[in-house]
């Protein structure tokens, strides 16, 4: 019930800055056409208003996730990535790299490395909105500017247009709520002041990633990065994904049954994040192939995880699987061939070193599983 109101309180949002944009532009046109303009004349307009729409919703993602950037540095936190669709910069070796990385359900994202835990405590508040910070401070600039604009032009429509893009992004990213298939900055930073073991988990979880960031597997990160207190409240997500984060450690020690285990019990609970939950389904198809339940594996791959896979055909835990599936439920070594080909030609720009590596030796591990069935 919850979720089905934060959707509609982000359809109305919606609705209204497109009737407001909408109004906007039609007052430009009327105003600087006249009120006599032909169809073609206003089609131009109009395809050069949603590019002009898209550009501008482009600057405020960015802008979003350098507010993330900057108060991240101004309360200790260090760089490790910074993304926008499927670009990121990653530093790797003191250097830094443009990489190819996408996850479903986000427009970008910068990770950072946490300051060290003192008396349990990590600064998180302003690393948390400060991309809400930066999109209201340019939507407030917008529109002392559009209001000191004496008529209609195009640069107004472009700064009303920035004015209700950034109060948009800012809302849904600043009001506490889980939408589709991940948490925004604002539920994760409520819940992180009211839940200590969420906060711990927010700090190892970007721990993990600094990790990973440089290159190590995550079977050599730290092993007590991955504890979660018994007792810890599996209701929030932040505390879930740490154990998403020990189920994918699992896989990299090559503890397939123990992984399927903890990835089954784990998908019972329906506070995972979407995007987690199916890259776990992803994972538990993979185990249960390699534990030779490949009848239970081929089950599970819907026409919703499949369209799910297909979002992140690039990821390659993805590929990973889809080659294994290849290999021991279809039987099919050209197709595996093509996505091990895919593979590598992913690989090459992907940004996480260690990961590669692991996928590498999770693959060589199915090739492996095919030829002892063969064999028997």
């Amino acid at each position: 019930m919850k979720k089905k109101i934060q959707q509609i309180v982000i359809i109305l949002a919606s609705l209204v800055m497109g009737v407001a944009i909408g109004i906007s532009i039609m007052t430009f046109l009327i105003s600087y056409l006249g009120e006599d303009f032909s169809f073609g004349e206003y089609m131009l307009y109009l395809c050069g208003f949603l590019l002009l729409f898209y550009a501008v919703y482009f600057v405020h993602i960015i802008a979003h996730e350098a507010g993330h950037l900057i108060f991240g540095l101004l309360t200790g936190y260090k760089f490790c990535s910074f993304r926008i669709g499927s670009a990121i910069i990653v530093k790797e070796d003191g250097k830094y790299k443009l990489k190819n990385y996408s996850l479903a359900g986000t427009g970008g994202q910068c990770l950072m490395a946490p300051p060290e835990m003192r008396e349990g405590k990590v600064p998180y508040v302003l690393y948390n909105f400060g991309g809400v910070i930066i999109n209201l401070i340019i939507g407030a600039v917008c529109l002392v500017l559009f209001l000191a604009l004496p008529e209609a032009t195009f640069l107004s429509v472009a700064l009303i247009m920035s004015v209700f893009i950034g109060f948009f992004t800012a809302a849904t990213n600043g009001i506490p709520m889980q939408t589709g298939l991940v948490s925004n900055d604002g539920y994760n930073a409520l819940s992180l002041g009211k839940d200590e073991d969420a906060l711990r988990s927010f700090y190892c979880q970007l721990k993990v990633n600094e990790y990973v960031t440089k290159g190590v597997r995550l079977r050599d990160v730290p092993e007590e990065l991955f504890v979660v207190r018994d007792g810890a409240s599996l209701a929030n997500p932040l505390n879930n994904t740490m154990l998403v984060f020990t189920c994918n450690r699992l896989i990299d020690e090559h503890r397939f049954a123990e992984a399927r285990f903890e990835i089954e019990k784990l998908l019972g609970n329906e506070n995972v994040l979407g995007v987690h939950k199916n890259m776990l389904v992803c994972d538990l198809v993979f185990c249960k192939l390699l534990v030779g339940e490949a009848e239970s594996a081929a089950n599970m791959l819907d026409k919703g995880q499949k369209r799910f896979m297909a979002a992140m055909a690039k990821n390659p835990s993805i590929l990973r699987t889809w080659y294994s599936y290849a290999l021991l439920f279809e039987k099919d070594e050209a197709k595996a061939k093509k996505y091990k080909a895919d593979f590598e030609k992913n690989a090459a720009v992907y940004p996480y070193k260690g990961d590669i590596e692991s996928e590498r030796e999770l693959m060589l591990a199915a090739e492996e599983k095919a030829a002892e069935k063969e064999i028997l």
